[in-house]
């Protein structure tokens, strides 16, 4: 789960700054031209700027949890690095999730 998350992150950064140009490419356009209705660049436009918020939000907490949690990533890879046997790497990726957990 957490590696769909990491993945989804920046596709919503990229997503509600599209969504947002868009709408705003909209709005302005629909009153170049008249439009009387811009009820969906409206909506658009909020759905974008949600999208934004919640993006950066998640964002800034993963980020701040992968520095928290920077020295249980080292002790990790010092462990699989000196893992010579798959014992030693399943007592390594145990401990890992322990580490990660408190």
């Amino acid at each position: 789960m957490a590696g769909i998350s990491f993945v989804l992150f920046p596709l919503a950064l990229i997503g509600g700054l599209v969504g947002l140009v868009i709408a705003i490419v909209a709005l302005a356009g629909g009153k170049a031209r008249g439009a009387t209705n811009s009820g969906q660049a409206i909506a658009g436009l909020i759905c974008s700027i949600l999208a934004l918020i919640i993006a950066v939000d998640l964002s800034v907490q993963l980020g701040t949890w992968a520095a928290r949690n920077s020295s249980v990533f080292t002790r990790f890879d010092k462990c699989i690095a000196q893992a010579h046997n798959r014992p030693a790497v399943a007592n390594c990726i145990s401990q890992f999730a322990n580490d990660v957990r408190r």
